[in-house]
């Protein structure tokens, strides 16, 4: 689930439902996806389940990145 944007290019991604810390989701992206995004854990223990994504990149490059967090964690 991605909360509503505030005018950011950061994206706030909820993934409490995987039942996974935001350091082991970190984990698996690196190791399954190559992808490193940060932990919501970085902004406090509030963001503990949560990922922060920057979307200020080419959009190819946000589609293939997305792809690529989609597969590692279904």
């Amino acid at each position: 689930k991605v909360v509503p944007l505030e005018g950011t290019y950061l994206a706030w991604i909820d993934c409490r439902a995987l039942q996974m810390t935001s350091e082991a989701i970190a984990r698996k992206l690196i190791e399954d996806a190559n992808v490193r995004i940060n932990e919501g854990t970085m902004y406090g223990a509030a963001g503990e389940g949560f990922i922060r994504i920057n979307l200020a990149t080419q959009r190819v490059r946000l589609t293939t990145g997305l792809e690529f967090i989609r597969k590692a964690l279904i």
